[in-house]
């Protein structure tokens, strides 16, 4: 067997291509215990900080409707006062924010 139990991927409404250029996927227990990931595509004469904006607005919006529906089940992430948000890897202590970015360059 190659997938362990309480594990899994999932993707938004389908493909990125779909008209908004953009894709939401959740990672669960993989590295973390909860990833979300955006991925943004540019062109069209959008700029590339208007691309990571965007990104970056569809990222919190994801973050906001977790945090809420959490919430209202009395739970919410794990975070310290001193530390910040605590993750499974040390290295994303404090805001648990991890951003990578692809360039296609000429």
């Amino acid at each position: 067997r190659d997938w362990p139990d309480a594990r899994g991927v999932f993707v938004s409404g389908g493909k990125e291509d779909q008209g908004t250029g953009s894709m939401l996927c959740a990672w669960i227990n993989e590295d973390e215990h909860l990833s979300l990931i955006v991925r943004q595509t540019g062109g069209g004469g959008i700029s590339t900080s208007g691309v990571a904006r965007h990104a970056f607005e569809q990222l919190c919006i994801a973050e906001h409707h977790l945090q809420a529906a959490l919430q209202q089940q009395g739970r919410g992430f794990a975070r310290s006062q001193r530390w910040g948000f605590i993750t499974a890897l040390p290295e994303r202590l404090g805001t648990g924010l991890s951003v990578s970015v692809r360039l296609k360059l000429p």
